[in-house]
């Protein structure tokens, strides 16, 4: 040992070499550093875990190397514990443990990036970008300096050359302070800047700021970067007073002030990970624009249909069988992607021309109820498809797999609630479903006979391409309907032929069997023959002037307004799907060829006129705001992958193919009955018990929107079909579905209105902002963000007041107790309030729930009493 007492010339403790002599002046805790090693060792691997998971690899690296670097550090100090004067152990913690928390400053950094792209970066005193590029690079720099102060410290033979190590490392500490604090500045001088700016937050980011988990990620963010401070602050400490002065030789203070601190703020970094709290942050987010996590509408829709044609594998393109196809398709997709529809900036007519739009009444009230022009037929239903039995939540799958159904649906405008309710049976299900349809319109019911023909009769993979496009598409293939005519017209000729000597009035049964399944089907004896006009030529309807006739009602320029208001509640790539199918009337996916669809569908236009047509709508009956996406569950649509991502009809394309496939296949598969009935459904009960179906022996009856008073009502609807219904002994899960549209419009009043909006408007801040607030919903030119707010909180809103005032003025329990019936506390088939936006909603669950509009209407089962 030399005058001094150099700790180099000690090689361990002994005499003459006491601990104190050693750098640090203590035996290293071997249980403290075993903590710590395993504690980072764990986070390390929980971040390998969370960063691939949720692909976020920028901070995946430097989360990784920051533990990494501690559990060598650690490692290290273990070693000392045996020798405090062991220079491998003091070599290894000195440098790793002084660069690992610059990899924790720079996780931080990464976030304040993607923070101010989200909030609005045009409160931000520096472009986004630089904030990455600066901080890290200052941040890489202040590591370079520790790195090479650590290993001068490391390999020093004397204290005043280890001092120079000991001036770089304090120089790469103070540069990694002045970088946090110069970072946290920035922060608070951008929060600042955007509370006072003027400009409304984006709809991503006002969904942002109140999401818990973000408020969570930004708390766990703003700790973690005050304990890294810290933790700098005590290292500039540390290193100022030079080798073995007091504040170094304090293990109380370093496990305190550095292993705590770094300990603390890794936790926060790992639990709160950006890819659960804050995906943008996310690979997954950037290459999908939010589509798959629901972030963000406007991200969500932002990639261009021109920039999905030469965009890199990760980006929604459309789909394209050939190139030849796709530079055959060129011109249509050109003039697709330069459609002002498609672009962000996009607004309604109504604010350019600065003039009241068409639904703002001579109060300046507007009014959010969608009003419908052309005809007054809704051939494809008004809310999504619904499975009646719901086995899992009623009977039960293992109970269920041998019963026999027998389900009546009274009104029933399409099949659709039949085709989801067969193809949700449990695949083990040996029973024998019985349905029975009806509809007072003929129109109807000869659709969906003839659709349920074919499903009954075609191969179910030609099925389901013919029951889709006779279904929704106003075109079809000259040859579809060639086929139509070989395969059933030959079935209701022989009908009409046998009972041509009946009088017009006469019912008329006819049972058609194939295979384990079958199709009765009553009608009068002239509706027979009507239904034979749906074969005949339509060479007097030429396609364009079906076109005419249809446009004239989708694209009818008194709807002008209605239509755009629509738009603006849409995704912006969805919009020209829309448009669209106004205008061409086919569903298929969005580019796909329609030269064949040559053929005016005789299932959608009336063809009881083949003279002169006075009216388009005698022509196209159907109503303008229809749409086939309003049938189908939009969750359940989402599922299908597709290349063209944002291409919703093409989607419900491809979703309703699916259906339809397994429809058509398990009705083969049978048995199935169907019975199908054209009678007002006040006379319905009596009809059915003339042909065999009894009273009580019904284990679902739904009778869709009968049940408003400005039908039938409540009183009326449950006396004609409770005695239907099984009662409890046979089957206590028999259920009678009603649906009530309008009774809560038929008690609110404009205080329930006023009164709603402190409640409502927080909620759906979350997902809308208005431009102008001065101008909310009011005034000769009113902003469309104001509209779009308004429509937002009519889908919002909590009826359930309005509910009970309307049950309590039509004496709804009475009504009940004198049918016979008890309203089921907890719906087992459909939720109350389907269409109503729920507190919980996702980004995407929000857009997609409010653009179907809706909101206001109330399912309610009954069961019988007895």
């Amino acid at each position: 040992m030399d005058a001094n007492g150099s700790p180099l010339e000690c090689l361990s403790v002994g005499p003459g070499c006491p601990v104190q002599r050693s750098l640090y002046g203590y035996y290293p805790s071997l249980p403290a550093n075993a903590f710590f090693l395993a504690f980072f060792a764990i986070c390390m691997i929980s971040n390998i875990i969370l960063g691939t998971w949720k692909r976020t690899w920028t901070y995946l690296v430097a989360m990784f190397f920051g533990c990494l670097a501690q559990v060598i550090g650690y490692a290290g100090r273990i070693i000392m514990n045996d020798n405090p004067f062991n220079m491998v152990g003091f070599q290894i913690q000195i440098c790793c443990l002084t660069l690992a928390p610059a990899f924790n400053s720079a996780a931080i950094y990464l976030t304040l990036k993607h923070i101010t792209l989200c909030f609005g970066p045009e409160s931000s005193r520096v472009p986004p970008k630089w904030y990455t590029w600066a901080f890290i690079t200052t941040d890489i720099l202040a590591l370079i300096f520790q790195g090479a102060g650590g290993g001068i410290a490391a390999t020093a033979d004397t204290d005043s050359f280890r001092n120079v190590g000991d001036a770089l490392m304090m120089t790469g500490i103070c540069l990694q302070v002045a970088t946090l604090i110069v970072f946290g500045f920035l922060v608070v001088d951008y929060v600042v800047r955007r509370q006072k700016a003027s400009t409304p937050l984006s709809s991503e980011a006002a969904f942002t700021k109140t999401s818990t988990k973000f408020r969570l990620f930004a708390g766990a963010l703003l700790i973690a970067y005050v304990l890294i401070l810290i933790r700098c602050v005590y290292r500039i400490a540390e290193m100022a007073g030079g080798w073995r002065n007091p504040i170094m030789q304090n293990q109380g203070l370093f496990i305190g002030l550095d292993s705590t601190m770094v300990a603390l703020a890794t936790l926060l970094q790992t639990a709160f990970h950006p890819g659960i709290f804050f995906p943008r942050l996310s690979a997954r987010w950037q290459e999908s624009k939010g589509t798959d996590l629901g972030d963000n509408f406007e991200n969500y829709s932002s990639i261009s249909l021109a920039q999905q044609h030469h965009a890199p594998a990760s980006v929604p393109k459309l789909a394209y069988c050939s190139k030849q196809c796709q530079r055959a398709h060129w011109p249509t997709h050109k003039s697709d992607c330069q459609d002002p529809l498609g672009s962000s900036f996009w607004k309604p007519s109504w604010e350019a021309e600065k003039r009241k739009p068409g639904f703002i009444s001579s109060a300046n009230l507007i009014n959010t109820t969608p009003v419908a022009f052309g005809g007054g037929k809704a051939p494809w239903g008004e809310f999504p498809a619904l499975d009646m039995l719901q086995i899992e939540k009623n009977e039960g799958v293992d109970a269920a797999q041998p019963r026999d159904f027998r389900m009546l649906f009274a009104a029933s405008s399409d099949l659709r609630n039949i085709v989801k309710t067969i193809v949700d049976l449990p695949p083990s299900y040996s029973g024998t479903c019985e349905i029975i349809m009806n509809d007072e319109d003929n129109w109807l019911v000869s659709r969906n006979v003839i659709i349920l023909l074919v499903a009954l009769i075609y191969d179910p993979e030609e099925a389901a391409e013919t029951m889709l496009h006779l279904w929704y598409s106003a075109l079809i293939p000259k040859a579809m309907l060639q086929t139509l005519r070989s395969k059933v017209l030959p079935l209701v000729q022989s009908v009409s032929n046998k009972t041509k000597d009946k009088s017009p009035e006469a019912l008329v049964s006819k049972k058609w069997t194939f295979g384990s399944s079958s199709l009765r089907l009553v009608l009068q004896k002239h509706y027979w023959d009507v239904l034979l006009q749906y074969f005949e030529n339509r060479d007097y309807l030429p396609t364009d002037d079906a076109k005419r006739a249809r446009t004239a009602t989708t694209l009818a320029p008194n709807a002008k307004d209605y239509i755009e208001r629509h738009l603006y509640t849409l995704n912006r790539m969805s919009r020209r799907g829309h448009m669209k199918f106004r205008t061409d009337g086919l569903l298929l996916p969005f580019g796909s060829s329609i030269q064949e669809f040559d053929t005016p569908n005789p299932l959608l236009y009336h063809q009881h006129h083949p003279g002169p047509i006075h009216h388009q709508e005698q022509i196209w009956p159907v109503l303008d705001t229809s749409d086939p996406l309003s049938g189908w569950s939009p969750l359940e649509a989402r599922k299908v992958v597709l290349t063209a991502k944002f291409d919703v009809y093409g989607r419900l394309y491809q979703y309703l193919l699916g259906q339809f496939k397994q429809f058509a296949q398990k009705i083969k598969d049978g048995p199935f009955k169907f019975h199908y009935f054209n009678i007002q459904p006040p006379n319905l009960p009596h009809y059915l018990h003339q042909y065999g179906l009894s009273r009580g022996t019904f284990d679902r009856v739904e009778v869709y929107n009968l049940a408003d008073t400005r039908y039938l009502g409540p009183a009326t609807t449950l006396t004609t079909f409770t005695p239907l219904l099984k009662p409890r002994k046979s089957n206590p899960h028999a259920t009678l579905l009603t649906l009530f549209t309008h009774a809560v419009y038929e008690v609110a009043t404009p205080t329930d209105t006023l009164n709603s909006i402190t409640t409502v408007y927080p909620r759906v801040s979350a997902y809308l902002t208005i431009t102008n607030h001065a101008d909310y919903g009011y005034g000769d030119a009113p902003q469309p963000s104001s509209v779009r707010f308004m429509q937002a909180m009519a889908a919002c809103k909590d009826y359930d007041h309005l509910w009970d005032r309307w049950a309590r003025k039509v004496d709804l329990v009475a009504v009940a107790k004198a049918a016979g019936v008890r309203m089921r506390r907890r719906n087992l088939v459909v939720e109350a309030w389907p269409f109503r936006v729920p507190r919980d909603a996702t980004f995407i669950e929000f857009w997609e729930m409010f653009g179907a509009g809706g909101g206001a209407e109330r399912y309610v089962e009954w069961s019988r009493c007895d």
